[in-house]
């Protein structure tokens, strides 16, 4: 798991170094790109995504979903200086049209499903510990009634042997 971070956080870094260097590779040709704070959308687009890869089925190409994220910031960053502001806008819904069912599944998954099993765990848990309570209480009165019955059984036999125990002289 800290190893998949590890890979995790280097992937994001390469992503943001080719970034900064498509930037700088536009300026070559006099195309000046400053991010102007674009990079702020790295934080909700990587919530997103991450929600979105619990709402799918099967397993999650967590190197994958990174590049995609970077991928979709930085032509946001490119398009947000080219084009117009709607096109920035369309760029922005295409990556939500992208993860809209997966992110509502996710959702879900998040909000709804991981707290029930979480609750279920508990009922679990507890439903087994009350089992084993259960079967101490069990063992306990099964002790209580053998040891009732032993004292029953002395008390028998020293009375018996009371009452023998005159006629024998």
């Amino acid at each position: 798991m800290l190893g998949r971070a590890f890979a995790g956080v280097g992937v994001a870094l390469i992503c943001g170094l080719a970034i900064g260097f498509i930037i700088d590779f536009l300026h070559l040709f006099g195309v000046n790109i400053h991010e102007r704070g674009s990079v702020l959308l790295l934080i909700p687009m990587g919530l997103v995504s991450w929600v979105a890869s619990k709402g799918r089925t099967g397993e999650t190409n967590f190197i994958v979903e990174i590049v995609i994220v970077f991928v979709f910031l930085g032509s946001v960053i490119i398009v947000a200086h080219i084009a117009n502001w709607f096109l920035w806008l369309c760029w922005i819904g295409a990556y939500a049209a992208v993860y809209a069912k997966p992110f509502i599944s996710g959702w879900h998954f998040v909000s709804v499903v991981r707290p029930l099993e979480a609750h279920a765990e508990t009922q679990a848990a507890l439903g087994a510990k009350l089992d084993m309570d259960a079967e101490i209480a069990e063992a306990t009165l099964r002790y209580e009634r053998a040891r009732a019955a032993l004292e029953d059984a002395e008390r028998e036999a020293n009375e018996a042997q009371q009452r023998a125990a005159p006629h024998r002289t």
